[in-house]
């Protein structure tokens, strides 16, 4: 395991660690290694490193299971609806 210090000189950004982390009981360490772990994750994911095309298939299908019962939308668009803000 690796150790990394972090320095952070700013006297407001420290006071909004230590407020968040507070905030949900945590060490401010802690809180900034689960931000730094989301963010990791998160670019991951926007660089293709995430998901395949079949892992985000599969979690669309899952988000949509179950709402097969719901009726379709009743609303529909011409192009006076989608372009009433253009000449």
């Amino acid at each position: 395991m690796e150790t990394l210090t972090l320095e952070i000189n700013n006297p407001v950004t420290l006071n909004a660690i230590a407020t968040a982390a507070a905030r949900q009981g945590v060490p401010a360490n802690a809180y900034v290694l689960d931000l730094v772990e989301t963010a990791l994750g998160a670019e991951a994911t926007l660089n293709g490193a995430g998901a395949s095309l079949a892992q985000f298939s599969a979690a669309l299908e899952a988000l949509s299971e179950g709402t097969e019962h719901l009726p379709a939308t009743p609303l529909t668009y011409n192009r006076e609806d989608i372009y009433f803000d253009h000449d």
